[in-house]
């Protein structure tokens, strides 16, 4: 009995060792199966993919200019409040009577150069006449 008994053990143990490779083989054709999908599809969905990418790359290229210009718009703002900031501080100074100017005052670089008369001999023919 023991060489029967024996016998049953290692044929059971070889049946479950086809078992595992049957297994074992199963697994491992799915997973090439899944690797060979994907490399199709990674084929089929490239220009999909390069078309996402191009539109990534736009985005961010538009966001570096956004945050660019937030930046520059930032520092002028920032030294603006510095400048008003340090406006306010100063002491206030009374105008002086002065720096009034009086009401028939015109400034230098408002008289001509030079003084036309065009306008007093036109002046003249036209009472002539």
């Amino acid at each position: 009995m023991d060489i029967e008994r024996i016998k049953k053990i290692s044929e059971s143990k070889m049946k479950a060792g086809v078992l595992t490779n049957q297994v074992r083989n199963a697994i491992k054709e799915y997973q090439h199966g899944r690797q060979d999908m994907q490399e199709d599809l990674s084929e089929t969905f490239k220009p999909i993919v390069k078309a996402q990418e191009e539109v990534k790359q736009t985005i961010d290229e538009k966001q570096d200019e956004m945050l660019e210009q937030l930046q520059k718009n930032q520092k002028a703002l920032t030294s603006r409040v510095e400048d008003l900031l340090m406006l306010q501080h100063l002491p206030d100074a009374k105008p002086q009577e002065a720096t009034k100017l009086p009401l028939d005052y015109k400034p230098a670089m408002m008289e001509p150069q030079y003084k036309s008369d065009l306008d007093t001999d036109f002046l003249k023919m036209k009472y002539k006449n």
